[in-house]
């Protein structure tokens, strides 16, 4: 049973992983990230049960945390953190074959290194094996984002950096829950097989809800003290990297020993996030690397220095530390070596990134033949065909009117029309668009046409900064009000579209007056003020 919730736990995972990574990337590439998740885990699970297990040592049966159904969802776990960071650029078959190289031979032998002889009992209490697959899918993460290069624009000639936003944050948010929830019940399941104990499980627990608190507050903060303004995606990120170091720990560390720790996962967050990315120039657009790399690295140090017998007596120490770092240095190893030189040689024969022009299009159309992963309306839908309830009681003489005037129409250049014609269009803020929509009502506009638009004025916008690099120029999202005039004078439109709108600060907006030639209602072929006249006019 409890084997059975792990599973479950592990592919719910993989789901929130895939939303994360999916809110990161480009729109263009969406679908692309998130088959890439589900073909990873799937790749992952099938390959470890039947060759990998063989080389870790993991037993067929059992509910130990040794057993090959438990290192096999583990596995696959790891795998889904390597999708984060080569997304949106790497071929898919190349990552299906990473993917497969990773369960086969990296991830067993590191396995088996730790559950085998000497070392395991040198990193007996000291290395919880919970701490090896975020290791792992870290390091994975930082070669394969290294080797394969970034994203078209991500770099200048000179080698600045520039920031290339997710296209959908609020989803990269829901899937970043999803992965905190699913991680805490793994890791508790974990701990219960591997303890049999619910009272070490209860402190665990604990650990790991005070870990991904205190690591996201304190990322919060220092990204204000930083940036002047907290950010976002990065605070995400803190809560998760601080999650993952506390399950790291082991149960063996002391709440108080673990909110130091989850203080400097915090703020070496922002740090690494940021020197990775302007200094050594690796792409990586979630953070996977780093999240899972420096979070399991600063929570086995944590364990190695603060574990402690019974709750009253420390048994951490700098020798116990050093056999961390050595250990957790060797993982890397096995994993940049195996990985790197694999990854290099299809690089150089094969190749491993996507065309140029293929890039530019997205993945999801010249991958997968998807269009689109967003679609919006279906264009080919026929909305003409006339055999409704109400169209069926029109009389005889009513549909041949209705005929004749759905044929097409000679038109004639109206544009001395007694009556003139003013365009009007309204640039301001998107949260003024009620106030000023009630405003113009109350003179007598009820035709309008909103636009969503995005853009600045002179003031060139403004400066912010994304996941720490700068953004230098920032277009402000606006609406656009398009409306049209005759009879209604445009002073008094114009008066109460200012006094609706005016605040003092730049910002207000604008108001653009063109004087038109003529309007055609396309139904009937009206034109001028009368094609202006809405349905019951006529």
């Amino acid at each position: 049973m409890i084997l059975t919730a792990f599973a479950a736990s592990a592919v719910f995972m993989m789901s929130g992983f895939a939303v994360v990574e999916a809110g990161f990337a480009h729109a263009k590439n969406a679908g692309d990230t998130l088959i890439k998740c589900l073909t990873g885990f799937g790749i992952s699970v099938v390959t470890f049960l039947f060759a990998g297990r063989f080389i870790a040592g993991c037993s067929s049966a059992g509910a130990g945390e040794h057993t090959a159904l438990v290192q096999a969802l583990l596995c696959a776990a790891a795998v889904t953190i390597f999708s984060g960071a080569v997304t949106e650029r790497l071929k898919f078959s190349v990552y299906c074959l990473c993917c497969f190289l990773i369960s086969v031979l990296i991830y067993p032998l590191l396995i088996r290194f730790e559950y085998n002889g000497a070392a395991e009992k040198i990193l007996s209490g000291i290395f919880p094996p919970f701490a090896v697959f975020p290791l792992t899918g870290g390091a994975a993460a930082f070669v394969g984002a290294k080797i394969t290069g970034a994203r078209l624009g991500k770099f200048d000639k000179a080698g600045n950096s520039h920031a290339i936003p997710g296209h959908n944050i609020p989803i990269a948010f829901f899937g970043t829950i999803v992965v905190i929830l699913s991680w805490f019940v793994m890791s508790l399941l974990f701990g219960l097989i591997k303890e049999g104990s619910i009272t070490t499980v209860d402190i665990y627990a604990e650990n790991m809800l005070l870990g991904s608190c205190i690591t996201g507050i304190t990322t919060l903060f220092f990204t204000q003290y930083r940036y002047k303004k907290t950010d976002i995606t990065l605070t995400m990120n803190g809560f998760l990297a601080g999650i993952v170091s506390a399950s790291s720990c082991g149960k063996n560390v002391p709440a108080w020993s673990v909110c130091i720790i989850s203080v400097l996962t915090g703020i070496l967050i922002v740090v690494i996030i940021e020197r990775i990315d302007r200094t050594l120039k690796v792409d990586d657009p979630a953070g996977f690397s780093t999240i899972f790399g420096l979070g399991s690295c600063t929570g086995l140090a944590g364990c190695a220095l603060f574990s402690r017998i019974n709750g009253l007596f420390f048994t951490g120490s700098l020798e116990s530390l050093g056999i961390i770092l050595v250990a957790a240095l060797l993982t890397a190893a096995v994993v940049f070596i195996i990985l790197g030189i694999f990854m290099v040689i299809l690089k150089r024969t094969a190749g491993i990134r996507v065309k140029v022009d293929e890039e530019i299009e997205g993945l999801d159309l010249c991958e997968h033949g998807l269009v689109s992963s967003y679609f919006d309306f279906a264009y080919n839908i026929n909305t003409t065909d006339f055999t409704d309830t109400y169209v069926n009681k029109v009389t005889a003489e009513e549909r041949r009117d209705t005929v004749f005037k759905a044929e097409p129409y000679h038109y004639e250049n109206n544009s001395l029309s007694e009556t003139s014609l003013t365009k009007i269009e309204i640039i301001t803020r998107k949260e003024q668009f009620e106030k000023l929509k009630t405003a113009l009502n109350d003179i007598g506009v009820t035709g309008m046409t909103v636009i969503p638009v995005s853009g600045y004025g002179v003031q060139k916008g403004y400066n912010e900064y994304y996941r720490g690099i700068p953004m230098d120029v920032h277009l402000r999202a606006k609406i656009c009000v398009q409306i049209v005039v005759a009879k209604i004078p445009v002073d008094d439109v114009v008066n109460t579209a200012r006094h609706v709108l005016y605040t003092g600060h730049i910002g207000d907006g604008k108001i653009f007056i063109y004087s038109l030639n003529d309007v055609v209602r396309v139904r009937t072929g009206e034109t001028g003020y009368a094609a202006m006249q809405g349905a019951a006019s006529e």
